[in-house]
């Protein structure tokens, strides 16, 4: 049996959390036995995993602050467990995974990388100090994994140097996410809007690269030509309690437009009922939210940051980040579509989906990779 000790940041709700959570509860039993540990106080995707039946523990840790108490619980945790392989995820996860590496001589360590073309300034201080660490750190682990192609290049550029680099993208289960006739009526009903007006969705947690201003922006622009025009927005943060949001919709003149869903834990559900889903971000790896817009036969727009554009391919189209009237054109050529052809557009991506990014061909990387690198220090 390997063993295979998963660390990560904090198990909120986000794209990496998410894509473990598939992983860790889709591995074959009879070959490995997974322990997730957070370093952060427990959130949704922990309880998630142990519902999945997935051990989860917590480090506890204050947000933004180091602890060498909480280094040293997770490396008496770690020396109970004795795993053959440590794959953390994310970059402060990274950074005491790898401090803790010379109390466990036996077990392989990989670092996760999930993100590209991030700008730390927009980060607090502490996180780019993090990533400059790992970046000097970086020979250190067995082996880097990233789910982008384009986040291997963009950490090539700020030093990473590591000894091994794979490739594993993201996958997505197609029968959970999938076209809906019922579901798109129940969410259009549940969102107060008409079967025909055109609803364009960003989901995502409110934070600084997912470029919700753009979005707004180029919302605002489109309402002018479209004026039924729906934004749908869903993540942490995405409520009119947030003044930073309110203003940004009241400046785009959206306030009467735009529906907030806040966080919402059943997202196969409001895929369906969308026209088209946007991804604006300034920085990204492999946005899950696209794939799985895709898997539900929803065309998507996105900004041409991280592999985007080569998820998409020609299925739906990619704007210049930071670039709101480039991205309402976007946005505009997908909605002029007459609704044949944007369900024929959507079929196209979910088939590339099915094709290229199954959840179970990225379960199967993950642990061909754990397997070689256990099988190494036997």
């Amino acid at each position: 049996m390997i063993r295979v000790l998963f660390l990560i940041t904090s198990l909120d709700v986000g794209g990496a959390e998410m894509m473990l959570l598939k992983i860790v509860s889709r591995m074959d039993r009879s070959r490995f036995e997974p322990l997730v540990v957070s370093l952060l106080p427990p959130g949704p995707v922990g309880r998630m995993m142990e519902d999945a039946g997935v051990a989860v523990q917590f480090l506890n840790m204050a947000r933004g602050k180091g602890s060498v108490a909480a280094l040293y619980r997770f490396i008496a945790l770690a020396r109970r467990f004795r795993p053959h392989v440590l794959s953390t995820w994310l970059y402060h996860a990274d950074l005491l995974g790898t401090m803790a590496k010379p109390f466990l001589p036996k077990t392989a360590l990989v670092w996760n990388l999930r993100c590209a073309n991030m700008d730390f300034s927009r980060y607090a201080a502490l996180t780019g100090r993090v990533v400059k660490a790992c970046a000097l750190l970086s020979r250190v682990p067995d082996a880097v994994t990233a789910n982008s192609r384009a986040g291997l290049s963009e950490h090539h550029k700020i030093g990473y140097r590591p000894r091994r680099e794979e490739f594993i993208g993201n996958g997505f289960d197609t029968a959970l996410f999938r076209p809906d006739d019922e579901a798109r009526a129940a969410a259009r009903r549940e969102w107060g809007i008409a079967p025909d007006e055109p609803a364009v969705g960003l989901f995502a947690r409110l934070d600084p690269m997912k470029g919700h201003g753009d979005f707004f922006r180029a919302a605002g622009i489109l309402k002018a030509r479209m004026p039924g025009l729906r934004p749908i927005l869903c993540g942490d943060g995405i409520a009119p309690v947030n003044p930073a949001l309110s203003g940004m919709i009241r400046e785009n003149g959206l306030a009467d437009a735009a529906v907030l869903l806040g966080r919402r834990g059943d997202m196969q559900r409001l895929y369906p009922g969308l026209d088209v889903l946007c991804s604006a971000s300034l920085g990204e790896g492999f946005p899950n939210v696209i794939g799985e817009a895709m898997s539900c036969g929803v065309p998507c727009v996105a900004t041409g940051v991280g592999d985007c554009r080569e998820i998409i391919g020609e299925t739906g189209l990619v704007a210049p980040p930071a670039d709101p009237e480039a991205l309402a054109g976007a946005l505009e050529r997908i909605l002029s579509l007459s609704v044949s052809e944007r369900r024929l557009m959507g079929r196209r991506a979910r088939e590339r989906v099915e094709r290229l990014y199954s959840i179970e061909s990225v379960v199967s990387g993950h642990q061909e990779l754990y397997g070689a690198l256990a099988q190494s220090r036997l």
